[in-house]
């Protein structure tokens, strides 16, 4: 008797475990379910499609451009009937987070990091395929900031522009894959002075946005200046002025070379204006003034030399002022070629 009920207690006891086991099975998959980052994070393959340069504007250090923006993620809790919606659902960004809110699932946003001022949108579409694969696209005008700046050689500088798109959940929640295929950039830009080199992409993490570590995808692109453009209305006109410098020195008349001379320097002082118009006010020398420097510099010797020369032909000491004179107008290029060069090299050896 105490047999039959020993075996019954040992019966109970193992029916009893294996109630508690479905029990703690079953409740770890609804928490699967509730929590996607049970199950790891949820892959959102994304690119970015660079349409169009607008403008690169140098003092704000900022560019504007026209992309275009498509992800692609898959969650089951929007699968649905195939025999619904002809088998493919398409909304708007609104109608869609209105969508997850009900299914009780997330939405994985996104922010353009470096983006500055508000998103022109031009066009969007999200469409759900039956198996709850998500498609995102967006075409929109962004002003970016462009941080990445260095004018040291402008004007044969060449610089960095990046577009980060930072989700806005952590990583045990959506991590970025870049989507095969999809970044690239157009091959006419729009942008007329700078020249496209290449172009990468990157996923990265990120503690900027949400301070918690997310992912990042950044698309850059290398572009260099039209330096063609520079060399026809800024250095060769410099060099014809240097040589109208050096043509004065044909005159005997001392006081129209010091009148030549100074407008040689109002001519160099211009320069100057011009090029600080286009870019920002700079706590460094750029190539282009260590270059106007130089010549700058010289020119004022040449109107000091041409000062003093007057001045002994006043004193009556013409042989003198003519002896001078002679050795000035042939060394006048050699001290113009030596200081630039000087110039030029200690300035690359600096930076």
């Amino acid at each position: 008797m105490a047999t039959y009920y020993s075996s019954i207690l040992r019966s109970g006891f193992w029916t009893i475990s294996l109630l508690l086991l479905l029990s703690t099975l079953s409740s770890q998959s609804v928490e699967a379910q509730d929590n996607p980052s049970a199950s790891g994070p949820v892959p959102i393959e994304v690119g970015i499609r660079l349409h169009q340069i607008v403008e690169i504007n140098q003092k704000k250090k900022n560019f504007t451009a026209v992309i275009a923006l498509k992800a692609r993620w898959k969650d089951p809790f929007l699968a649905y009937d195939p025999s619904e919606n002809n088998g493919l659902m398409a909304m708007n960004k609104t109608a869609f987070k209105a969508l997850t809110l009900k299914k009780g699932t997330l939405f994985p946003a996104a922010v353009i990091y470096n983006q500055q001022g508000r998103q022109q949108s031009q066009n969007h579409l999200i469409s759900i395929a039956p198996d709850g694969e998500v498609n995102f696209l967006e075409r929109a005008t962004v002003v970016l900031q462009a941080t990445n700046f260095d004018f040291r050689l402008f004007p044969i500088d060449t610089q960095s522009f990046e577009i980060h798109l930072d989700s806005l959940f952590p990583e045990d929640r959506f991590v970025f894959k870049e989507l095969e295929g999809y970044s690239t950039m157009e091959g006419k830009l729009g942008e007329e002075e700078w020249v496209v080199t290449g172009f990468s992409t990157r996923i990265t993490r990120s503690t900027d946005t949400t301070g918690l570590p997310s992912s990042r995808f950044t698309l850059a692109f290398t572009a260099k200046r039209h330096f063609v453009y520079y060399i026809m209305k800024i250095f060769i006109p410099l060099a014809l002025i240097i040589i109208v410098s050096w043509f004065t020195f044909f005159l005997k008349d001392y006081s129209k070379r010091i009148d030549l001379a100074g407008a040689n320097l109002l001519l160099f002082i211009a320069f100057n204006f011009t090029i600080s118009n286009e870019l920002p006010k700079l706590g460094y020398i750029t190539f282009l003034d260590a270059v106007l420097a130089s010549t700058f510099i010289i020119t004022v010797i040449v109107v000091l030399i041409n000062v003093q020369l007057k001045r002994l032909q006043n004193l009556e000491r013409g042989a003198l002022a003519e002896s001078i004179d002679r050795y000035a107008l042939w060394t006048y290029p050699l001290i113009y070629l030596v200081g630039v060069i000087f110039t030029v090299t200690t300035f690359f050896l600096e930076i």
